[in-house]
């Protein structure tokens, strides 16, 4: 690894890096064509080398963002296009949910098929379906396969760790969802409340300024993150 030198160039002095092999493998779930913070989530799994991105799968966004329809779909292009320009490995096709809440009835959408066919991945590693956004998704997997509960770990980040969840937008874009979701009592949760997550605040104007700073000293997918 080579430093930039602040002018799209590499400084000459190399470093070694530690060498970290994967711990665990992931399929990340989000309503990329919402807030910002779901791609930024994404470019950091791709950096990373301590996990394994198996599948990617792209949710509803709630109406505040805009009519709904499309916009799984949308998501889903605007998380491809970041892990392209990111020139990540083994790029996996981003498959969007469908445009409405859960309803309770059974659909194989492709982003349910997706993380159905991402957990029969045979390996030793533990598995993980990272959520940041609303549930549909992984309802609608598990209402598909409820063998998938015994096979992965949810990380939701979302809800409210009082119960209050009609402020928490994760919940409330689609509560049956997470109702659904939360009552599997087969499926182990790793859940990062909004009482968390919300100490970590940075507004869309730092984020934009850091990220074009990062992509006129280095590459370019800071560009993509803020385009």
């Amino acid at each position: 690894m080579k430093f930039a030198d602040g002018k799209g160039g590499k400084l000459g002095k190399s470093i070694h890096m530690i060498p970290i092999e994967p711990r665990c493998r992931v399929i990340i779930d989000n309503d990329w064509a919402g807030d910002p913070d779901g791609l930024i989530g994404l470019a950091h799994h791709a950096l990373s080398p301590a996990n394994r991105i198996l599948a990617v799968t792209s949710s509803l966004t709630n109406p505040m963002f805009g009519p709904p329809e499309g916009m799984a779909k949308a998501g889903a292009d605007l998380a491809e296009d970041l892990l392209r320009v990111m020139d990540y490995a083994d790029r996996p096709t981003v498959h969007a949910g469908p445009d409405s809440q859960f309803t309770g009835e059974t659909r194989a959408t492709a982003a349910a098929r997706a993380i159905i066919d991402a957990a029969g991945d045979v390996g030793e590693l533990p598995l993980l379906l990272v959520c940041a956004g609303p549930l549909t998704n992984v309802a609608d997997a598990l209402l598909l396969e409820p063998e998938l509960a015994s096979l992965i770990t949810l990380v939701w980040v979302g809800g409210s760790a009082s119960g209050d969840n009609a402020d928490e937008y994760n919940y409330f874009t689609d509560p049956a969802a997470a109702e659904f979701v939360l009552a599997d009592q087969r499926l182990d949760i790793w859940q990062f409340p909004s009482e968390t997550y919300r100490r970590l605040v940075v507004s869309v104007a730092e984020l934009d300024q850091a990220l074009k700073n990062q992509a006129r000293q280095a590459c370019g997918y800071g560009t993509c993150l803020t385009a």
